[in-house]
């Protein structure tokens, strides 16, 4: 059996075969949502989500929203969040840190909560060598923040 990070590495590329390059980030997320949900995922698209602010000397207020691309669930395993992007050039710093951004925002809601980045390639790249077209990023060891690997994809 398949782990999550490898079916989802899998329906990447086949994604990324078929669509090729060029399309908006929607496109790409509502196939990725399509083949997730014909696995048995419940998936949620554009789940917006408080940024909480925790006052010095009061509460926490709501200071902002952040929008999820894909919020995945299934039977009793942790909810995982799915950062996409569709662009002209890698940028695995900046992917790994909206996934941060976002698990944190989660961690009131779920206590144990995974995220990944994927980012689909786009015209321009096509001379990245076959044996480099997937690559898998280590997460950061950042303190106080969960883990948040990033798939990337070039097409």
């Amino acid at each position: 059996m398949l782990t999550f990070l490898e079916e989802l590495r899998l329906i990447c590329q086949n994604i990324s075969q078929q669509l090729g390059v060029g399309h908006s980030e929607k496109v790409y997320q509502e196939a990725l949502a399509a083949e997730l949900r014909t696995r048995g995922y419940i998936v949620e698209l554009e789940r917006v989500v408080p940024i909480m602010y925790s006052l010095v000397n009061g509460p926490d207020v709501c200071v902002g929203y952040a929008r999820l691309d894909l919020l995945i669930r299934t039977g009793n395993q942790s909810p995982i969040v799915i950062e996409l992007k569709a662009a002209a050039s890698l940028s695995p710093a900046s992917l790994r840190a909206q996934i941060q951004v976002y698990l944190k925002a989660l961690r009131s809601q779920y206590s144990e909560i995974t995220g990944y980045g994927v980012q689909f390639m786009q015209p321009g790249t096509k001379d990245v060598p076959q044996n480099e077209r997937v690559h898998v990023l280590e997460a950061d060891d950042m303190p106080g923040l969960i883990e948040a690997p990033a798939l990337t994809l070039n097409i």
